[in-house]
């Protein structure tokens, strides 16, 4: 479970509750309501102590069950057990589960909600349930770790991005591979406009489900979920997918699985597969967080399968050499990548999503013109998302409507992503160390250089020598610390903000 700063409360947003997560003693993650009973303050705010929730406003704290079992105020222990046992000093607790390096909080904290969220299978696809419970049990966490309990598969390393529109608007992006060359041009060598052209959509047919309606036996439901492809639950078909040509195979297909589910499944080579996980959450209007995993069910390349791929098959070379590079890029560049990704679609899918906002999210069937096959999923997605969800969550009053924000914001890498990433700070912490002893190494070599001035002279240095040596190397260190410092200051940037105008990316 990578966490920036696990030892620490955290607030999140879903359907537009306020709610805290936070990790107790066992190494196990909680989640409540963000308000302490006692007078409403912010859980986020506080802090956790002997692996309980403690209010940092009065000091109040709740175990994992939500029930409160210090208040310090109190006059004696037996009115701190009294004030304790009244249900009104408990703080709103929430069910969840830890998968495969995912919280799943179960929006409802009703009476029978943790029963109902136990009876209800996770939204994870055939394929990253295989994978990450091949990859075996994660190791149990170190003290102060990023990690989570030890228990379940091994987790599969991803990114996540707080996006500045609603989560049908991310739903809708993600379901159209079409808008990649043109939205995306230039982010790899293989998304360019001039690439974009006629993209087929052919409807996947999926195992009928009514073998296992007419017969309830536990065979024939398991025969019939383990005949679903990798890219589908297991417990449910699709709402849709569909086979396309993509820039990574011309054998890909894209599915929803509904409520939160997208995922990209790419032929390789030799009957392997790739997949790219999509995860949408709702936090509330012109709010919603993505996930995003990719992971494949080949082994990984090996230099040493080099030599052997230029003697017998010298076309398979590039591939490799491609799997070769791919492999060996830092997660946090892979990060970059995606955070310039999202920053190519921020800016128009936030105005969007007000202008649906303004006519009514249904207005979709009636402003929309989508005559191409290429927009069958998107189609599919907003069909379920009229007829099974009810036009979209329903965020209560006290989510408040869509703001308008400026690019500045809407690009805000730090704020979305960063500041959450344990991965990303690591690698910041680690470029501002570079620039700071880069600074450091100029300021001591441009000394050298002055101190070689004032100690030869000017007349000597220009007559050559060993003076002239030591002051051309004074400064040409001078000048390679000096560049050193630039490019990791620019670097950076990259952790914060890049602003980004589609007009200026040819």
């Amino acid at each position: 479970m990578q966490c920036a700063y696990p030892s620490r409360p955290h607030a999140i947003e879903l359907l537009g509750k306020k709610l805290v997560l936070w990790r107790d003693g066992g190494g196990a993650w909680r989640c409540h309501q963000d308000a302490c009973p006692h007078r409403l303050a912010p859980l986020s705010e506080g802090r956790v102590e002997g692996g309980q929730l403690e209010c940092s406003y009065h000091g109040w704290r709740f175990d994992g069950a939500g029930r409160c079992t210090r208040i310090p105020q109190s006059l004696d222990a037996k009115a701190e057990a009294t004030a304790c046992a009244s249900g009104r000093s408990c703080v709103t607790a929430y069910p969840l589960k830890e998968y495969a390096g995912v919280i799943w909080v179960w929006g409802d904290a009703s009476p029978g909600a943790a029963a109902e969220a136990e009876a209800t299978p996770l939204p994870v696809p055939r394929g990253l349930q295989q994978h990450a419970e091949a990859e075996g049990p994660a190791e149990a966490p170190a003290e102060g770790s990023a990690k989570g309990a030890a228990e379940g598969p091994a987790e599969v390393s991803g990114y996540r991005r707080e996006l500045p529109y609603s989560w049908d608007v991310l739903l809708e992006n993600v379901t159209d591979p079409a808008h990649l060359p043109h939205s995306h041009h230039r982010l790899s060598p293989t998304l360019t406009r001039d690439k974009a052209g006629p993209m087929p959509f052919i409807k996947q047919q999926q195992p009928s489900q009514g073998g296992a309606a007419d017969d309830s036996s536990g065979a024939a439901v398991a025969a019939e979920a383990t005949a679903r492809p990798l890219y589908a639950f297991e417990h449910a078909p699709p709402v849709g997918s569909f086979a396309f040509p993509s820039a990574l195979s011309p054998n890909g297909v894209v599915a929803y699985n509904a409520p939160c589910s997208v995922v990209y499944e790419y032929a390789l080579p030799g009957g392997a597969c790739m997949w790219t996980l999509i995860y949408g959450t709702p936090c509330g209007p012109g709010r919603s967080i993505v996930m995003t995993a990719g992971f494949n069910n080949r082994p990984p390349a090996m230099w040493g399968d080099l030599a052997k791929t230029v003697l017998t098959n010298w076309k398979a070379l590039r591939p490799l050499l491609m799997r070769l590079y791919f492999q060996a890029i830092p997660s946090w560049k892979g990060h970059m990548i995606s955070n310039k990704l999202f920053d190519m679609d921020n800016v128009f899918l936030h105005q969007q999503d007000i202008l649906l906002e303004q006519r009514g999210r249904g207005s979709w069937a009636r402003d929309y013109y989508m005559p191409e096959q290429c927009d069958s999923l998107v189609v599919a997605t907003r069909k379920w998302i009229d007829s099974k969800a009810g036009g979209g969550p329903d965020y209560g009053p006290a989510a408040g409507p869509i703001k308008p924000l400026s690019k500045r914001d809407l690009q805000d890498r730090w704020a979305q992503h960063t500041q959450h990433c344990v991965t990303c700070l690591a690698a910041m912490a680690a470029v501002r160390r570079r620039a700071q002893v880069a600074k450091a190494a100029a300021t001591v070599l441009f000394a050298g250089l002055c101190a070689a001035l004032g100690t030869f002279g000017v007349p000597r240095i220009l007559a050559g020598g060993a003076p002239a040596l030591v002051a051309a190397a004074a400064a040409a260190g001078a000048a390679v610390a000096l560049w050193v410092a630039r490019r990791a200051a620019a670097a950076l940037d990259q952790f914060t903000h890049v602003e980004f105008t589609h007009a200026d990316n040819h």
